[in-house]
This record gives structure tokens, sequence and C-alpha cells, in this order.
């Protein structure tokens, strides 16, 4: 008995060690971040790791030891040489790359033996950001700013994973706008119980936020663009609901234009 005994405490032990960071499996990822020229931005930009396939960020690793390792990674983080470079469990990753002049790189599944560039865009005024969701109760800061002067011309919902509490036949809604400011700015109680792309106008319906559906001169509502705030700090953007008790997740499309 004894025996069996000491033989299953060293099998949770064992578990234990395998499971922790020190004992697991790391992938080295490295990249580049460029813009359309090839030349390296070292500087106003951030990278967002996400586990592959979820809108949650990823624990990450600055070496193979398990030292931990701020996620989002900033400029201020990238390696001696200017790059992207970090540690992982997983040996896919998705990735977003935000500068602060609002330009945008997404990509999914990113392996560390593949690509080793993320290519970025500088010279279109015309943008779409991409921002990864997932949807409960409350508030969430995406971190993710819109910089000042940008024009928001539209703002989508693509849902890959509904919100819908059965029995209660609760169908879920969000809202979009920015942080410290009307969380419905851009998107107002928008359904996504269902998965698909959501507009922010279907039919007679319509879930666009007061930022961007206002009052031409004869007070009649219309389709307005939404100019981030002059001479300010850039507007972080933010989702939320007042629901409680399911999940949905998916994308946050955002359509603009950035001033040169």
């Amino acid at each position: 008995m004894r025996k069996k005994s000491l033989i299953a405490f060293l099998a949770v032990a064992l578990a234990i060690l395998l499971a922790s960071p020190a004992w697991a499996a790391y992938y080295h990822y490295t990249a580049q971040v460029q813009d359309q020229d090839a030349t390296p931005i070292i500087t106003g930009c951030q990278v967002h790791v996400y586990t592959a396939g979820t809108k949650t960020l990823a624990t990450i690793y600055s070496n193979k030891t398990g030292t931990a390792k701020t996620n989002p990674i900033t400029t201020t983080q990238f390696a001696t040489d200017g790059k992207v470079d970090f540690w992982g469990t997983a040996s896919t990753y998705d990735v977003a790359v935000f500068t602060n002049d609002g330009d945008h790189f997404f990509k999914s599944s990113w392996g560390y033996a593949t690509s080793h560039t993320f290519k970025v865009d500088t010279t279109r005024a015309q943008k779409k950001l991409v921002i990864p969701f997932t949807l409960n109760a409350g508030t969430t800061d995406t971190s993710i700013e819109m910089p000042v002067d940008s024009l928001i011309q539209d703002v989508m919902v693509d849902v890959t994973s509904g919100w819908y509490s059965y029995p209660l036949a609760t169908a879920g809604v969000m809202s979009v706008g920015f942080q410290g400011g009307t969380i419905a700015d851009l998107l107002s109680s928008i359904p996504v119980d269902q998965t698909g792309l959501r507009m922010g106008a279907t039919g007679n319906a319509i879930y666009y936020g007061a930022g961007l559906y206002g009052a031409d001169q004869s007070g009649s509502r219309v389709r307005v663009a939404y100019k981030v705030a002059t001479g300010g700090t850039p507007a972080a953007i933010s989702y939320g609901t007042a629901q409680t008790g399911n999940t949905a997740s998916g994308y946050i499309y955002i359509l603009y234009e950035v001033a040169r």
C-alpha cells in the first residue's frame, strides 16, 4: 500500500513539473516589422500576440526558461536588432501589429518557422483595423488606439461564436466605442447572438452609435463619419455589454482614413 501511494505521489509530482513553464517545450519566434519599402519600423508600434484561433492574449516568454514577457509587445521591448522576439509554448499564434500612425497588420496562425517579416503599408490613407474580441459581462479596453485626426467611416462585427442563452432565449448584444468616453459611440446594442457579419444598418434596424449616425441640418438622422478628437491623445477602442451569463467572440472591423 505504501509503495502504491509513493508511486501515485511521484506520478502527480511529475505531471505538475511537466505542466510548469520550466519544463514546457518552447518555440522561438522572431520577426521584423517593416513598411512597404522594407524599412524597419522600430518605434511607435505594438505587437499583440493571441492564442491561435482565439481572441485571448497569449502568455509569452522572453527566454526558453519561462521568464514572462509583457503582451502586447511595445517597441521598447524589441530585441537589440530591432525585431519582435519572444518564446512560446504553442507552434502557432495570431498576431496583430498597430502603429501610432494608424497602420495595421494582422496574421492568423503565424508559425515560428514561417515568415519572419510583418509588412505594414504606411502609404494608404484608407485602412481597415481588425480587433479580435471576446464578449462577456462589462467593458473591455482593447488598448488599441485610433490616431488623432483619423476619420472612422464604418464599423462592423464578424461573430464567430454567438451569444444565446437557452432556455432564457436571451439574444446577446454588444456596443463599441472609446475607453473613457461613450462605449456606444460607434455601435450600439448590435446583436451578436448568431454567427456571421453584422452591419451597423440592417433593413430598418439601426445599430450605429451617435458618432456614426448623427443629425443633418433638418434634424433628420443620417450616416456620418466620426472624427477622432483633434489636438488630444489617441482614443482606445473599447467594447462591452450590460448582459451576463454567456459569451460571444469574433472580430471588430473598423474602416477609417488617416490624415497625413
